[in-house]
């Protein structure tokens, strides 16, 4: 990839420009405001983890084993002490 004159793109960090984007647009027209991003999501696994787990015969990596169980054990909790 490059720009038109030549050098290099920024490519890191264009989720976050385009909604700061998008808010800046919504406050010009008065739009419904989106919600803003709160970078909570789960975050998938990388090739190498993928990989590791294939080779040992795992459906899950190892990042996902323990994420898998606190979902499971906040789903199930039902508030009392």
């Amino acid at each position: 990839m490059a720009r038109q004159d030549g050098r290099h793109p920024r490519l890191r960090g264009d989720i976050l420009a385009m909604h700061a984007a998008a808010r800046r647009f919504e406050a010009r027209w008065g739009l419904t405001e989106m919600s803003p991003p709160d970078r909570t999501a789960r975050r998938r696994p990388l090739t190498g983890e993928q990989e590791k787990a294939a080779r040992r015969g795992l459906d899950e990596t190892d990042r996902e084993v323990p994420q898998c169980t606190v979902r499971t054990a906040a789903a199930l909790a039902d508030g009392r002490h």
